[in-house]
């Protein structure tokens, strides 16, 4: 988790703060944090990603969508992804 972290900070620096790269490491962030049980930074993590996509993309874009998906999924009880 640390090393996305600091790659979120590299992605900023070296392209933009909303930058499609810095955007899909917040996202991937957001996993790992959701992952390891730590729903309240992954949801932090996920509005921030959400907010630069809607910034940079506008509101109508599919990756908003797939973003939802791939955090609130593993959140609903009963739900396979399979």
């Amino acid at each position: 988790i640390q090393l996305v972290r600091q790659s979120i900070i590299v992605a900023e620096r070296t392209s933009a703060l909303d930058g499609s790269e810095a955007i899909q490491q917040y996202s991937d962030l957001a996993l790992l944090e959701n992952t390891i049980g730590n729903v309240e930074a992954a949801l932090r993590l996920t509005k921030h990603a959400v907010g630069l996509l809607v910034t940079t993309y506008g509101p109508d874009h599919p990756t908003i969508l797939t973003l939802l998906v791939r955090y609130f999924l593993p959140l609903a009880p009963g739900l396979d992804s399979d």
